[in-house]
């Protein structure tokens, strides 16, 4: 594992893992994240499963400071205090329902107090 940070140049800030995967926040702001990726709860858009970090393109342009994990859920808390979420999103687990069990980032802005 660490010599796949060393290879992304990430050094982890954050980490969050749930019974199935895992996720990192980078000192830069990246979200990676590994293990099972069912219902999409990797954010890489499909439900591949990732044996070491993979970082999360989707999130390029967001610089998270926080990370949790789920059974299938991710949510990343962003500088700006945006929530992103993806994964497995039954009864609005998700803050939003997905149309056809969308595989994306989607991102709300809460006030986090």
């Amino acid at each position: 594992m660490i010599e796949q940070f060393q290879l992304l140049n990430l050094q982890p800030m954050a980490i969050a893992a749930g019974s199935w995967h895992a996720a990192v926040v980078g000192q830069d702001g990246r979200v990676c994240t590994w293990g099972w990726g069912s219902y999409g709860c990797l954010g890489h858009g499909n439900e591949e499963c990732e044996l070491v970090p993979k970082v999360v393109e989707e999130l390029r342009n967001v610089k998270a400071v926080h990370v949790a994990t789920g059974d299938f859920t991710t949510f990343v808390v962003s500088d700006s205090g945006d929530v992103y979420s993806f994964g497995y999103g039954e009864s609005g687990s998700l803050g939003h329902v997905p149309e056809n069990h969308e595989q994306v980032c989607f991102a709300y802005a809460f006030l986090l107090v």
